[in-house]
């Protein structure tokens, strides 16, 4: 009896120890095959999820896949039945970097490992081109800035095409091409002295793509920089700033004088006066001619107190003319800042075109 005792506990002692299939996970390890794909909504790639418990390969569990990026779909999970769980993931339309994730739950317990996927742009399929200003000044000296945008058939930027601009007016000068390396690309267009509409055209010579864009280039009747001048008082406090006076001054015959007020406690928003003076002069005073007028504009701020971060702007233009413009910025206790720009003829806010 003792011999078959001792038997029995030594089976039992050299019995080696099993590991129960549906015990938790312990570690989680993901790998992509392929680790990069398009972001097209139908390339695919294989999430593999290697488990062990305690470092041995672990089947039997039920693990699940999930992403970052919400567009991104999984099939079902195939457990393989040697520690290894396989799903195939379909990309979503949207570049980046997404997150993917295998997790397994059990008993109480919960692991999980993560992989990178990246997610890169398709072909280029769309390109758009814009002007900033859309209108210069024919006097070779004026610019505008071209930019054209390349995306894929789902909207992602294409950053590495190869743009050229060209213009239909040859005396037109295209200048410092630049990728800017977001699916963007630019160049400044220096204008003729030839009056008209000019096509700019930008082409993507590695998607074989082309846009065009129409520049209108304006004769300038003259310039109202030296003619126009501004004097102007503010009493400003830590609390409001009160204009005292503004004036324009020299404005000619056929000018206009646009007033905007952005901010609470403005008395309006926007002003127009017009100016159509003339006076009788040559021999006897038998003809008439252009005069240069004063225009007050302080009693369209009287009485009224405006807070720090009003804007006034105040922008003098006449047709074909290069105009001038003014801002006035309030600020709390100090004089408010003060910046002076041109108008490109036709316009009311300054900008590259004159």
């Amino acid at each position: 009896m003792l011999g078959a005792a001792l038997s029995v506990a030594a089976c039992a002692w050299v019995a080696p120890p099993v590991a129960d299939a549906a015990g938790p996970a312990e570690t989680i390890t993901v790998t992509l095959s392929p680790s990069t794909i398009v972001a097209d909504g139908i390339s695919t790639s294989t999430a593999t999820a290697t488990v062990r418990f305690a470092g041995e390969l672990l089947p039997g569990q039920a693990v699940i896949f999930s992403s970052s990026d919400a567009g991104i779909h999984f099939s079902p999970t195939t457990d393989h039945l040697n520690g290894t769980y396989t799903a195939t993931l379909t990309s979503s339309t949207k570049v980046g970097m997404p997150t993917i994730t295998a997790t397994s739950a059990s008993a109480g317990n919960v692991a999980s490992g993560q992989a990178a996927l990246t997610q890169i742009h398709g072909p280029a399929k769309t390109m758009t081109l814009s002007l900033e200003p859309r209108s210069i000044v024919a006097n070779g000296t004026s610019y505008t800035t071209a930019v054209a945008t390349v995306s894929d058939a789902n909207g992602n930027l294409v950053p590495d095409g190869s743009v050229v601009f060209s213009s239909s007016d040859p005396r037109d000068e295209v200048s410092g091409v630049a990728n800017n390396g977001n699916g963007t690309y630019s160049a400044l267009i220096r204008s003729s002295t030839r009056p008209g509409a000019v096509a700019i055209r930008a082409t993507d010579l590695t998607a074989n793509l082309s846009v065009l864009a129409v520049l209108r280039e304006t004769a300038s009747g003259g310039s109202l920089l030296l003619l126009v001048t501004m004097q102007w008082t503010f009493r400003y406090t830590p609390v409001y700033t009160k204009v005292l006076s503004l004036v324009v001054n020299g404005v000619p015959a056929g000018a206009s004088v646009l007033v905007d007020c952005h901010a609470r406690g403005c008395p309006f928003t926007e002003h127009r006066k017009a100016v159509a003076g003339t006076k009788r002069c040559g021999p006897n005073g038998k003809r008439t001619c252009a005069t240069r007028s004063t225009i007050d504009l302080t009693s369209d701020f009287q009485h009224h107190r405006l807070r720090a971060g009003t804007e006034i702007t105040v922008a003098i233009t006449r047709p074909r003319w290069i105009g001038k413009y003014y801002l006035f910025n309030t600020r709390a206790g100090r004089a408010p800042r003060v910046q002076v720009a041109c108008l490109p003829p036709g316009a009311t806010r300054p900008n590259a075109g004159c």
